[in-house]
């Protein structure tokens, strides 16, 4: 039987959609990253997939990148949901006036004492200076700079990157940051934009029991970090990779941390996206896993 012109266009027009409707629903089969088995954001320590399969006997011999005062009973998590976090510029000038005439002297001595002897048990820092900001957390009120903008692809990463994909390590400035695996060093540079990482140290870490490879970024470092390191320089586990950076050297952050994001891939250069959109959430998580699994439940 020959149909009429119409209901010939009207069969095909059903037939094209029942195909397309079978292909998304295979592909909705086939893809494990779907949202709906995405663990909620900010979700507790080992709802996210062990990409690199850490083992709590392996994580035991994995040195602290930072060493947190002993006298803090609890080092507070930071809700990073609100504030922009951004150094004005006249607080980037300050630091950099600061670092000229003081430098030295706060890196080398002060910051020295507090953070690698028992005076710390003494020391009356304000529990601010100290802290923990999270994984998977969505922060578009603070990721206002030009950064963070669709149009700014890192990695093959767009969109408004607002999901922070690594945990951030708040200490004051200088504090020292630690190695915490054997590794080599994948990248080291500096990342000027106002929000970006500052002195950065990308390190390609080989785990000690599985010698699976993996890529640490170190951010929001200080200019010493860059020194005497190019890629393939040696680093040994509780090796000092570098110093926590003040806002005219750590990318223009008010609040020194160190931004520690862990990566399946190797990065393209010293960068990763420390954030994502809420769209490349699913794939984002399955490139760049819980810090967590590397520094133990520390919230």
């Amino acid at each position: 039987m020959i149909l009429p012109r119409d209901a010939s266009l009207f069969c095909l027009f059903l037939t094209l959609i029942t195909t397309s409707c079978t292909f998304a629903s295979n592909q909705d089969a086939n893809n494990p990253h779907q949202d709906d088995l995405l663990p909620p954001l900010e979700s507790d320590f080992k709802s996210y997939p062990n990409l690199a399969n850490i083992t709590d006997e392996e994580r035991a011999l994995f040195h602290p990148i930072l060493k947190f005062p002993t006298h803090f009973k609890k080092i507070p998590v930071l809700d990073c949901t609100q504030a922009t976090g951004l150094a004005t510029e006249s607080q980037r000038k300050r630091s950099k006036i600061r670092d000229k005439l003081f430098g030295l002297v706060w890196r080398n001595v002060i910051v020295n004492l507090i953070t690698d002897s028992e005076v710390v048990r003494k020391v009356p820092w304000k529990s601010s200076k100290w802290g923990f900001g999270k994984y998977d957390e969505d922060r578009r009120a603070m990721y206002t700079s030009s950064v963070f903008d669709a149009e700014n692809v890192v990695d093959g990463y767009s969109g408004a990157r607002t999901v922070h994909l690594g945990i951030d390590l708040g200490a004051p400035v200088g504090t020292k940051v630690y190695a915490f695996a054997d590794g080599v060093v994948h990248s080291v540079g500096y990342n000027e934009g106002h929000g970006d990482y500052g002195f950065v140290v990308v390190i390609e870490h080989t785990l000690p029991l599985s010698s699976t490879k993996i890529w640490a970024l170190y951010g929001h470092m200080d200019r010493a970090t860059s020194r005497n390191k190019s890629p393939g320089t040696p680093i040994q586990k509780g090796q000092v990779i570098g110093g926590i950076g003040d806002c005219h050297e750590n990318g223009g952050w008010s609040a020194p941390h160190c931004h520690f994001q862990v990566s399946m891939r190797p990065p393209m250069t010293h960068d990763m996206p420390g954030a994502c959109s809420v769209q490349d959430r699913p794939i984002a998580l399955s490139e760049y896993f819980d810090p967590r699994y590397v520094l133990g439940q520390i919230y």
